[in-house]
């Protein structure tokens, strides 16, 4: 087996695979067959779309965006019957910058959407519309499952001003729950390993109903408050 990862960088004229390995070797290397979705699918033949690309333009950059391009064009999902027949999707995917919604319109064998306007990964209202320099978002809107579980919810602190996430070395966090019954916090640490900003508060979830849980954050040194947030916790009888 030939190593056919690209190297490190991102220049022009940077070679992408080893120089004793030819698209035939490339297209050689079967790509599994056993792709439940396209998600796996792409999962899977990724690696061969990308390395072929490369190989031809020897450009780690131009590589990605031809594989991406192709990968994109190839949609498919299974249209929900017994046995799972495929519904071929054709069109153009990821053609908005990123940061950018995408507009125009969807046409879909099953779905036609026109004048639409679409896009992922907003920036946070605290960004938009900065009203203090540090400010903890919700990493989900809410949180949701059956009594009896446990449940990982989580925040981060950003810089208003970059929406980038703020360290928190600087910060003591504190947690509460309205309603005990429903929700109990059993760690509000810092797990090793979390992305920068990040708070993970890992609750249990003794029996149905409603609450929230509350999240702030002080400034470690003068012990001010720097922002907090309310989370809703909705728990359902167990089925």
């Amino acid at each position: 087996m030939h190593n056919l990862s690209h190297r490190d960088g991102n220049h022009p004229g940077e070679s992408c695979v080893d120089e004793d390995v030819s698209p035939r070797l490339i297209a050689s290397e079967a790509i599994p067959s056993s792709s439940s979705s396209f998600e796996q699918f792409f999962a899977d033949a990724w690696p061969w779309a990308f390395r072929l690309a490369c190989f031809f333009t020897q450009d780690v950059a131009a590589g990605e965006d031809i594989a991406q391009d192709v990968m994109a064009k190839m949609y498919r999902t299974y249209d929900g019957s017994p046995g799972g027949e495929w519904i071929e999707m054709p069109g153009k995917y990821f053609t908005s910058p990123l940061g950018t919604a995408y507009q125009g319109d969807l046409d879909l064998r099953s779905l036609h959407i026109h004048g639409l306007r679409l896009e992922a990964f907003r920036r946070p209202e605290a960004c938009t519309n900065p009203g203090k320099p540090l400010a903890l978002v919700a990493n989900y809107a809410k949180v949701e499952d059956v009594a009896g579980g446990m449940f990982g919810a989580s925040v981060t602190l950003i810089d208003t001003a970059t929406c980038a996430p703020a360290p928190i070395d600087r910060v003591t966090v504190s947690t509460s729950i309205d309603n005990p019954d429903v929700a109990t916090i059993s760690s509000d640490s810092q797990v090793p390993g979390l992305p920068v900003g990040m708070i993970r508060i890992s609750l249990d979830l003794p029996k149905p109903g409603t609450t929230a849980i509350h999240v702030a954050v002080r400034d470690k040194a003068t012990g001010d408050l720097i922002d907090e947030v309310a989370i809703p916790v909705i728990v359902h009888p167990p089925t």
